[in-house]
């Protein structure tokens, strides 16, 4: 049974009797779906399960699959920086480095002082 479990489903057709029928679940199935980011509905419907069945039987795998899609999608999204796409550097360099459109975070918007004296003339001008 590696890579399955067993979920325990009551047969509805025998009311007296209530025997437990055993599903197997490919649990392969459950961490690639994860990985996309499926919602646990998603996964149960796919599965066959109730949602709660897979909350309660797979959180752990599932969580472990929603960390690896997302670490998936920032290696992809480096990679595409780095390869010099600057639309995602510059989002980038917003998510990790702190950079922003508007660079006066404290409201301070007295322009800076300016001086025609502060720039240097060239020899010949003097």
């Amino acid at each position: 049974m590696h890579g399955e479990t067993t979920v325990m489903d009551f047969d509805t057709d025998s009311k007296k009797t209530q025997k437990a029928k055993y599903k197997t679940v490919d649990r392969e199935t459950i961490w690639r779906l994860a990985t996309i980011q499926c919602s646990y509905a998603e996964i149960a419907q796919v599965v066959g399960l109730a949602e709660n069945t897979v909350k309660n039987k797979n959180k752990k795998l599932v969580e472990k699959g929603y960390e690896a899609g997302r670490k998936s999608i920032r290696r992809a999204m480096m990679e595409k920086g780095l390869q010099g796409d600057t639309r995602m550097l510059i989002w980038l360099s917003k998510q990790y480095l702190g950079h922003e459109d508007t660079p006066n975070k404290d409201g301070n918007t007295v322009p800076l002082p300016w001086s025609d004296d502060d720039i240097p003339q060239d020899k010949e001008d003097k």
